[in-house]
């Protein structure tokens, strides 16, 4: 009650018209580009965890810091001894009829995980790192089954992931680095997987933008020579991503994870 209380106070400060609570003034909209565009380029000094990247520095320095980082053990690389999250999606797509080229040990360590059958399921639990999955039960249903790691893509964002999962590019391919985009041909900063404006929240089809102008690759989804369902959450099933990255085939919105099972 409290929570409720607090927001409802802070916008009304805020001036929100009585419109709905999805209502936006032009005052609201430009103080949030303003936050949005700048200043500066990254966090702020006391909001970045030990080792981060410091922010301002030049591209040159940039991918220096970035080296650092993977030699310190910081970060990960998605490329190693240790299978990614693109072999196991090609493996996925081999074991289904797709015929894909030969890809990396990585994949083919997998082949010999991955059964083949009638039905093929794959589920996908956004942020579950192995820091959570070793601190989960050592009794439980994952710990119990779990055959091996998997390397995310870098960057490791949900939006980064998942449009890799369904084009089979990396990041550095189809161009969607994060949650949030920019778009300079179009001066907007997309919000990928709801498909909207970052700032006013409008859906990109309403700014005359289709697919190809936000995700520059294909989905594969349609070209698996079997029956393809996709389920994913309700709040995604309006925008772009869906029709995207469904490529025709059924997709089921759900509302909850009991709905989903």
């Amino acid at each position: 009650m409290r929570r409720t209380d607090t927001s409802a106070a802070d916008t009304s400060a805020a001036g929100t018209d009585v419109r709905g609570p999805g209502f936006r003034s032009e005052e609201q909209v430009a103080e949030k580009k303003r936050k949005v565009d700048g200043p500066g380029i990254g966090p702020r000094e006391s909001e970045r965890g030990a080792g981060m990247p410091k922010a301002g520095y030049s591209r040159a320095e940039g991918v220096r810091e970035l080296e650092r980082c993977f030699e310190e053990g910081f970060l990960l690389h998605p490329i190693g001894p240790v299978p990614g999250s693109l072999d196991l999606i090609a493996t996925l797509y081999r074991a289904s009829g797709l015929d894909l080229p030969p890809t990396g040990a990585g994949a083919e360590a997998l082949s010999e995980i991955v059964c083949t059958g009638d039905h093929l399921v794959m589920v996908l639990v956004d942020g579950l790192g192995m820091n959570i999955f070793e601190r989960l039960p050592e009794n439980g249903f994952l710990k119990t089954h779990f055959r091996t790691e998997l390397r995310a893509v870098y960057p490791s964002t949900t939006a980064s992931a998942l449009v890799s999962m369904y084009s089979l590019r990396w990041p550095a391919e189809h161009a969607v680095l994060g949650w949030h985009t920019y778009l300079p041909e179009h001066r907007v900063t997309a919000t990928i997987l709801p498909y909207t404006d970052r700032v006013t929240e409008r859906p990109l089809g309403e700014l005359g933008l289709v697919a190809q102008d936000v995700i520059p690759a294909t989905s594969r989804l349609d070209e698996i020579p079997r029956r393809v369902r996709s389920f994913m959450p309700e709040r995604l099933e309006t925008g772009g991503f869906s029709a995207w990255s469904s490529r025709g085939t059924p997709y089921i919105p759900f509302r909850n994870l009991q709905e989903a099972v």
